[in-house]
């Protein structure tokens, strides 16, 4: 009898699966996935690798190029860079080919957060820091532009202050790249876009100094 009991739990353990037995049913769908792939013509295939591709590209991009932690305006772009460019009342102008610091009919608050509407909502881009200098008296505004299809993440900064002697806001702006040796005129161009927006803009006639911190028109959300 006890011969009879372990020849029976023999016989269903052998007849049992077993953990390292491939599920032929799987094995089978995924052979025919990938033959029904394989077997689409390479006008389908080729775009679906090309898209894979430019998205791994464009991965590799972000995690290059993290964004610095800067707490204040630059005073100038590094020297001899071809990557950058500012706008400055202050001699410190650097590639700025012709443009000129935009002095605007608002508070300094307003012509910040005016700048940021522009970036988020004109570019696509994204606000990184800001903060108050000098008691108030002048604002700083980092943010966050990417180019066009490779998304290469590139840095604005902005300052606006009350001009010397008036009641209008003066902005000093600066656009830089963080990797590659050259712009090809992206940040030029992009510096370009916001001194037209902003000379463009309608703005409250408020004197550069009413600084309301509690008023919309002077936070960024």
């Amino acid at each position: 009898m006890e011969f009879y009991h372990v020849f029976e739990v023999s016989e269903v353990t052998e007849d049992m699966p077993r953990s390292t037995d491939s599920d032929p049913d799987s094995n089978s769908t995924i052979a025919a996935l990938r033959r029904g792939w394989q077997g689409q013509p390479r006008i389908i295939r080729w775009p679906v690798y090309t898209f894979a591709i430019w998205a791994v590209l464009v991965m590799l991009i972000q995690i290059s190029a993290p964004a610095p932690n800067v707490e204040s305006m630059p005073t100038s772009c590094p020297e001899g860079s071809l990557n950058c460019v500012r706008v400055a009342a202050d001699g410190t102008s650097f590639r700025a080919d012709g443009l000129q610091p935009p002095l605007v009919e608002g508070t300094i608050g307003e012509a910040r957060r005016v700048i940021w509407l522009w970036l988020e909502e004109e570019q696509g881009g994204k606000h990184l820091r800001s903060n108050s200098e000098q008691m108030g008296a002048v604002l700083f505004f980092h943010g966050q532009d990417n180019t066009q299809f490779w998304f290469f993440p590139d840095d604005i900064f902005a300052l606006t202050e009350c001009e010397s002697g008036g009641n209008r806001t003066l902005v000093t702006l600066q656009s830089q790249s963080r990797l590659g040796v050259g712009d090809i005129g992206e940040n030029h161009a992009r510096l370009s876009s916001l001194i037209t927006y902003l000379n463009d803009y309608q703005w409250s006639g408020e004197s550069c100094d009413f600084f309301d911190p509690d008023d919309p028109i002077n936070t960024i959300d």
